[in-house]
């Protein structure tokens, strides 16, 4: 167990790294980018910082998000045809209806992230795909292992799961196809661009994404926003008077406590930024979490303030930018409803006390008590 203050100690750390070190080359090999304006830099310019970084086994296929200009478009564009912001929105009344029942005849000290944040994502993706109830506890336990998979690249048993994970939604894709219903999966089958739509292979590992990516920065970003509420009662006091405001507060708090904290490209060539050459061939770590604290950037930046206006990375930028952030958003606005109508008063964090998630690029708690006062 830790201390939440450690849950900002990162932010410390990379306001010190702006000022000395901006663009550094680290003991691990990789160049870490801590400006607001080189991280935009390295996460929007494709012609020169590339996603295809080479990170040992890629057991989630060829995603999006690891494509470049001309194919990420193809792909973008395909998932576009069905990720459509009407299709999201309709999903409204269902994910507020989850939120609501997860924390129905829990007592006044849930924790938040067992309870809500956790099972939410899950329960959403899981409608989204057509999975069966009792199959949410296996891709949770799938979402957490490719999660934590960095510290374990060699782990036979990790590549075996995810085989099964793999297996699973190609099976339930081809059962969609012989009964096709009018939800996500059944528009992805049958997006088309340009006469030709996405492979079985893609099918599957858009699905594989969605439910990994989906879920665990959803969570994160769910179990953020409330850690950022129960510090500042002001900001909740506000959300109880006018709940118009709640999706400003979720939107704060990814910049905030951003749930994605880094992001990944490899150099085309030799790039300068500021005054460092990083030469071609190179992993860059680009730091959203420090970007999204540049004090060049932000005013007062270290304050949580859902009234801001100023631009935020924490979906990223650019072509990259975030498919799913419209149903991150909805999620976490649910969330934050349904507690709302289950906590009344202040929330205090029980005792303080918290699991920190184990990936370092995450910022997030796998326990998050919370008490009322």
């Amino acid at each position: 167990m830790a201390n939440l203050d450690e849950l900002t100690g990162r932010y410390r750390d990379y306001r010190g790294f702006r000022r000395t070190r901006p663009v550094v080359l680290g003991d691990d090999g990789c160049w870490h980018v801590y400006r607001h304006a080189d991280v935009k830099q390295v996460i929007n310019d494709h012609e020169r910082f590339s996603a295809k970084v080479p990170f040992g086994q890629n057991l989630l296929g060829e995603t999006m998000m690891r494509q470049d200009p001309p194919e990420h478009r193809r792909l973008r564009t395909l998932a576009n045809h069905a990720f459509t912001p009407r299709r999201i929105a309709a999903l409204g009344p269902k994910i507020a209806e989850l939120a609501a029942k997860q924390l129905a005849g829990t007592g006044p000290e849930p924790d938040v992230v067992t309870t809500l944040a956790a099972p939410l994502p899950i329960m959403v993706i899981a409608e989204i795909l057509g999975v069966e109830p009792h199959r949410h506890a296996d891709f949770k336990l799938w979402s957490e292992i490719f999660m934590s998979h960095d510290k374990r690249p060699d782990d036979a048993e990790v590549a075996r799961r995810l085989g099964e994970m793999r297996d699973y939604v190609a099976a339930t894709i081809e059962r969609r196809r012989r009964e096709p219903g009018d939800d996500l999966i059944d528009a992805l089958i049958r997006a088309e661009v340009d006469g030709g739509g996405l492979t079985p292979e893609e099918l599957v590992a858009f699905c594989y994404l969605l439910l990994v990516a989906g879920n665990e920065t959803t969570a994160n970003l769910i179990g953020n926003t409330v850690i950022c509420l129960a510090w500042h009662p002001g900001v909740l006091a506000e959300l109880r008077a006018d709940r118009t405001l709640i999706p400003a507060a979720v939107e704060e708090a990814n910049r905030y406590l951003s749930p994605v904290q880094i992001l990944v490209r490899v150099t085309r060539t030799a790039v300068r930024l500021g005054d460092t050459v990083i030469p071609a061939g190179e992993r860059v770590f680009a730091y959203l979490g420090s970007a999204n604290r540049d004090e060049e950037h932000f005013t007062d930046p270290d304050r949580y303030d859902p009234h801001r206006r100023e631009p935020h990375l924490g979906f990223g930028h650019g072509v990259h930018y975030c498919l799913g952030a419209p149903l991150g958003r909805l999620a976490a606005k649910a969330a934050v409803e349904a507690l709302l109508d289950h906590l009344p008063g202040e929330w205090a964090i029980a005792n303080h006390q918290m699991r920190p998630v184990p990936a370092f690029f995450l910022c997030g708690v796998t326990s998050l008590p919370l008490t009322t006062r």
